[in-house]
């Protein structure tokens, strides 16, 4: 399924508000972070109906690759920010949804 530019920016922005209410998942009762692909990919799923990995996320949001985000590759070691690192991904997320906001606008003009 293609998503639009509605879409995926109702995806970030739900995605974005997931995250800020719940960024940590328990598991076998130990704390484990989550990054923001985990909610990304819960909301791709929800509109598409399938399984959605990180690997795909960028099939729907090509802007979803550390070059958007100033991230070099040496960076990456599983997450793209250490997982404590909140603020990187708010910022990211919200550069996320200024990017798809620009396109809806640029395509009303």
């Amino acid at each position: 399924m293609e998503l639009n530019n509605l879409d995926i920016l109702n995806i970030v922005i739900n995605a974005k508000h997931q995250y800020l209410m719940d960024n940590v998942y328990i598991k076998n009762n130990t704390n484990y972070a989550v990054g923001m692909c985990y909610y990304i990919e819960k909301e791709i799923s929800k509109y598409t109906n399938e399984y959605v990995s990180y690997n795909n996320i960028k099939k729907y949001i090509p802007e979803f690759i550390p070059e958007t985000f100033n991230i070099k590759e040496s960076d990456i070691i599983g997450y793209w920010w250490i997982p404590s690192n909140k603020k990187d991904r708010i910022k990211a997320f919200d550069k996320l949804i200024e990017i798809y906001k620009n396109k809806i606008n640029e395509k009303t003009q």
